[in-house]
């Protein structure tokens, strides 16, 4: 099968925009080119349809770009390159497993403990996600109904992860093994999530308690300035308490 190569992992720009996703990594042998000139090919890529094209323009310095809409279709790995003419292609062969294949993992039980791994930690995730950024409805109609290996890609699509990682993920041809991956990502995207909280809660249990500490005293010097006492030595809580009563019973005695 040939197939016109595009470098590079792809960018992202609302939707992941590029032609074939193939990553830079090992060499492949190039005819006809200086070796300083060779383009360094990851052996595995991505094969995709284009849905859309759109033109844009960036403003302000008008700077013309364009988005390219894909819908992945199969891994696949290069088995010959060729860089003559315009663009680079390449044999290629898929490394996607068949209907029947596939059927077989899914009965496996360690696939079957994998899928339900992955997907309570997934669920977790999206729950998250929803008490933050009232998302998470559409990926959880994906949970349900998508198999476990193709949502192992989508998760980690999404993920702030290195260059590295993502050639690995692209590299799992096997189900159990990309799900294992990824269920390992997820969990440390939901551990990092988890860390970011508690610094966050505690930053703001903290501001609270100086904002309760702050009007505490407020309220105590304005209760001092009413009762005409301005002993500091006594106790802070007892004099307040003490205070206070005396105002209630002011207040009673007025009524």
């Amino acid at each position: 099968m040939d197939s016109m190569l595009s470098q590079g992992v792809g960018s992202e720009s609302g939707e992941r925009s590029s032609n074939v996703q193939v990553s830079t990594s090992d060499a492949h042998k190039v005819d006809g080119k200086n070796p300083s000139e060779v383009i360094h090919w990851h052996n595995r890529g991505v094969a995709a349809r284009a849905l859309h094209l759109s033109r844009g323009v960036e403003k302000p310095s008008g700077r013309v770009t364009y988005i390219v809409v894909l819908e992945g279709l199969c891994r696949f790995n290069i088995e010959e390159l060729n860089t003559r003419g315009p663009y680079c292609t390449a044999k290629i062969s898929p490394l996607e497993m068949t209907k029947s294949e596939m059927e077989q993992v899914e009965q496996d039980p360690d696939f079957v403990t994998l899928s339900r791994q992955f997907k309570a930690i997934a669920m977790e995730l999206i729950s998250i996600l929803e008490q933050k950024q009232k998302t998470g409805g559409r990926i959880k109609v994906l949970l349900e109904t998508l198999p476990f290996h193709k949502l192992a890609d989508i998760f980690v699509a999404s993920f702030e992860i290195s260059f590295e990682e993502q050639l690995c993920m692209l590299d799992s041809v096997d189900p159990k093994v990309r799900l294992s991956k990824a269920t390992e990502l997820v969990d440390r995207h939901l551990q990092s999530i988890r860390v970011a909280e508690k610094i966050t809660q505690k930053v703001e249990g903290q501001l609270s308690k100086s904002q309760k500490e702050y009007l505490l005293r407020q309220q105590m010097r304005a209760i001092k300035e009413e009762l005409g006492d301005n002993d500091d030595d006594e106790d802070d809580l007892a004099s307040l308490e003490r205070k206070l009563q005396k105002i209630i019973l002011i207040v009673t005695t007025m009524v």
